[in-house]
């Protein structure tokens, strides 16, 4: 078995050493192989190269500009569009390079060791690791996973539920998803769904799913640290990396 871990990288470069760091710690049953696009970030191409397990990366160069404040990352229409391109780009090279699986992880989440393991013991072809973002820093912290739609599709039952540790169908999920390559060769990709009200590639992703007749999971045994802004990233630091991140 075959697995690639892969992400489009536009990160700071100090958070990108610690999800690096938090890639490296985790436990690999089989062959476990890493691609980086790297999106108009030059600057993270030695941090990869310190990795002599990463065996894969590119660049990707755009004229756009990704901005984010001290509350909130600001995503825009052609920003998504990139992503898409690219998450599609890294599907295709799995395919046609014999991988079993992809593990997406985006690059501001910071793993347990066990991740992996526990999301191959699923057994399912779509499933991914919670974790939970205060999205505004004076809201409630919400998970990467929904029942319909967008957030309008999450209640207190739900939020109870995962919670507890355990696998659980839901209607979409993403940015720490581990996908089987069956996945892609029915066709189920990234791409713009024009006429959806809502945005952003991995609601694309699960909507296609789900129509090609796929079930979507969160697994909740191990949640990820989401180092959203630049005050939990001083968190994480402080405090020591992952177990002091998540008490038990």
């Amino acid at each position: 078995m075959k697995i690639l871990i892969a992400a489009p990288a536009r990160q700071n470069p100090e958070i990108f050493r610690e999800y690096l760091k938090s890639l490296q710690n985790l436990e690999k049953p089989c062959q476990c192989d890493r691609l980086f696009i790297l999106h108009n970030s030059p600057e993270l191409i030695p941090l990869i190269k310190a990795h002599p397990e990463i065996c894969f990366f590119a660049e990707y160069k755009t004229d756009d500009e990704y901005k984010s404040d001290e509350n909130r990352h600001l995503w825009t229409s052609k920003l998504v569009a990139n992503i898409i391109k690219m998450k599609n780009g890294i599907a295709k090279f799995a395919l046609e390079n014999g991988y079993d699986y992809i593990f997406f992880v985006d690059t501001d989440l910071m793993l347990h060791p066990k991740t992996l393991v526990q999301l191959l013991e699923t057994k399912k072809d779509i499933v991914a690791e919670i974790f939970w973002t205060r999205w505004d820093k004076k809201g409630q912290p919400l998970p990467n996973c929904w029942m319909f739609d967008s957030y309008s599709g999450v209640d207190y039952d739900h939020v109870a539920q995962w919670l507890r540790p355990g696998t659980y169908e839901v209607g979409q999920t993403g940015a720490c998803i581990l996908l089987h390559r069956s996945v892609f060769e029915r066709g189920v990709c990234y791409d713009d769904i024009y006429n959806l009200g809502f945005d952003g590639e991995d609601r694309f992703f699960c909507v296609r799913a789900a129509c090609a007749g796929y079930k979507i999971w969160i697994d909740t045994h191990y949640p990820s640290f989401h180092i959203y802004r630049p005050d939990l990233y001083d968190k994480y630091m402080a405090k020591g990396g992952y177990e002091a991140a998540f008490p038990k």
